[in-house]
């Protein structure tokens, strides 16, 4: 089913988390495969409470801009990445993220 990012969150799914991919990863795919990945990991963010309440699209440009600023890091899960950006851009989510685990 589709996937609506207005600031819902999902319960967690039964079925173990998907894989996430590296920030390399995330650089070197397809634009496809990267909305793909980002759709995943702002879907993580919310399973544990995150209120995501921007675009999409803001959130890739976000990702990309991060990754591209910080190449030492491209090692980094691309979820986390989200987290850092979210992190710094939306301090309302600053609590969410610390109480997830993702806290950069």
């Amino acid at each position: 089913g589709a996937l609506a990012f207005s600031g819902a969150v999902f319960a967690a799914p039964a079925a173990p988390a998907p894989r996430d991919d590296t920030g390399l990863e995330w650089l070197e795919a397809s634009a496809r495969d990267r909305t793909e990945s980002l759709a995943r990991s702002m879907y993580a963010l919310q399973q544990y409470g995150v209120t995501l309440e921007r675009s999409p699209l803001e959130y890739y440009d976000d990702v990309h801009e991060w990754l591209r600023a910080h190449p030492a890091d491209t090692g980094t899960a691309l979820t986390r990445v989200l987290a850092e950006t979210v992190y710094q851009k939306e301090p309302a989510q600053r609590g969410a993220l610390e109480r997830s685990g993702f806290k950069p």
